[in-house]
């Protein structure tokens, strides 16, 4: 419509099969502790909001619990199974030889700015929507359980990936005892958001800047994990990992042979490693479940000494943020701040 703005839109399908890792990633060793959904408590929280959820989810307990040999019900007939961990259990995570292909649909609408009033500045936007039936996603310990019980009847694409303690004379007699962590085939996945990037580059004498701003916004992103009924949704916004806001700063000045950068990286507040979307909203959880936002500030430097040896370091994380209570270090590497320098030399 203008010589400054392209407007760009796309309708896609895909099908997407698994990759080798997906396939075939050796089994590594792993502890897991996620909530049991099978707990008496558990189930009386989610009764004060849905008596009708709570009602299945204790029915599907009770089959799968049965089938071991544990009674879930005290004299008087009332449901009282409580989850005798104390500790995490052992388990896996690795590769899924069973996975199928995924498929896809997606629409992107958007445009791109490039201002000739002002020379090097620059506007991009974009809105995306993907649906993905029998998406190939990774999946949580909490995921795994909640999804094996949580529906009109077991769902054995989640329950084959535990076992129970069926030793009745062990203390731990019903608990999870074995989890195995892998890709798994969702009925569909949703999700949609907003791209965008803002950058301005510019000379000052001998001086040259660059800077940029760009992010994402993610409106939803739904898992449905029951084939049979799509109207059972896991949203997983704001979970760990899952962010509704992130983003990075650069900004870049260059002189001659020297030229100095600083980065930031944002992402918004998320739950703690664990804590499902659903558990926290009914107040399972208080605040202290939603970790505080992240902000990591970089910088760095690299100065040609000749034309075939260039000079560089600079310092990661300068205020020395701490990763997340996670099963691994995310989003700040755990060493917190550290320093590097060093030198990039060229034969010919």
């Amino acid at each position: 419509p203008h010589e400054d703005l392209m407007v760009r839109l796309s309708k896609s399908q895909a099908i997407r099969a698994p990759n080798i890792s997906e396939l075939f990633g050796p089994e590594v060793g792993a502890t897991f502790r996620p909530t049991d959904p099978c707990n008496a408590s558990v189930i009386a929280g989610i009764r004060s909001n849905d008596e009708a959820a709570a009602n299945q989810l204790q029915a599907n307990c009770v089959a799968d619990l049965q089938s071991i040999g544990y009674n879930p019900f005290d004299d008087s007939g009332e449901y009282v199974y409580t989850d005798p961990l104390s500790a995490a259990f052992p388990g896996v995570t690795g590769g899924n030889a069973e996975l199928q292909e995924e498929t896809a649909d997606t629409i992107t609408a958007g445009f791109v700015y490039n201002s000739s009033w002002l020379e090097g500045f620059s506007v991009t936007a974009d809105y995306w929507s993907i649906e993905i039936d029998d998406a190939i996603s990774a999946v949580s310990s909490d995921d795994i359980v909640n999804g094996c019980y949580v529906g009109e009847s077991l769902n054995e694409n989640f329950c084959s990936l535990f076992t129970r303690n069926t030793d009745a004379s062990s203390p731990q007699f019903g608990g999870l005892n074995f989890l195995r962590s892998t890709q798994v085939n969702f009925a569909r996945l949703e999700t949609s958001g907003v791209d965008f990037s803002v950058g301005y580059d510019f000379e000052v004498g001998a001086h040259t800047f660059y800077t940029k701003v760009s992010g994402t916004k993610v409106n939803e992103i739904d898992q449905y994990t029951n084939p049979n009924d799509l109207t059972e949704v896991n949203p997983e916004l704001g979970e760990v990992n899952r962010p509704e806001w992130a983003g990075n700063i650069n900004l870049t000045w260059k002189w001659e042979e020297l030229q100095v950068g600083w980065q930031t990286q944002y992402m918004d507040e998320q739950l703690l490693a664990g804590v499902e979307v659903e558990e926290y909203e009914r107040g399972d959880f208080d605040d202290t479940a939603m970790m505080d936002e992240f902000w990591q500030h970089d910088i760095n430097f690299s100065y040609m000494v000749k034309e075939n040896l260039k000079m560089y370091g600079g310092i990661k994380n300068i205020t020395d943020e701490q990763p997340f209570i996670t099963n691994f270090a995310y989003p700040a590497s755990p060493r917190g701040r550290f320093y590097f320098v060093g030198f990039d030399m060229q034969f010919k």
